[in-house]
């Protein structure tokens, strides 16, 4: 799958940030608040976790896209051996 076919779907995840900041203000001024009603402290939750699952979801298919490696090739490792360690009480 290549970037192009990608590229709408972060240009909504910038928009959907961009309508954060006009609903919200700019993180700074979220912040500079300290305390928040209920209310708006609900409703920014609920968008907020919204918006995480938007992205976790495109870096998911971000992800997908990119080659497998080549597990095929790499060696195994050796085993160490372990050393007991007697702890005492």
């Amino acid at each position: 799958m290549s970037q192009e076919l990608h590229l709408p779907l972060w240009r909504s995840a910038r928009h959907l940030l961009a309508r954060f900041f006009t609903l919200f203000g700019a993180p700074e001024d979220v912040a500079a608040e300290r305390v928040l009603r209920a209310e708006r402290h609900k409703q920014l939750a609920a968008w907020l976790r919204a918006g995480e699952a938007i992205m976790r979801r495109l870096l998911l298919i971000e992800a997908a896209a990119l080659p497998r490696p080549n597990l095929e090739r790499q060696r195994p490792r050796a085993k160490r051996a372990r050393m007991k360690r007697i702890v005492a009480f």
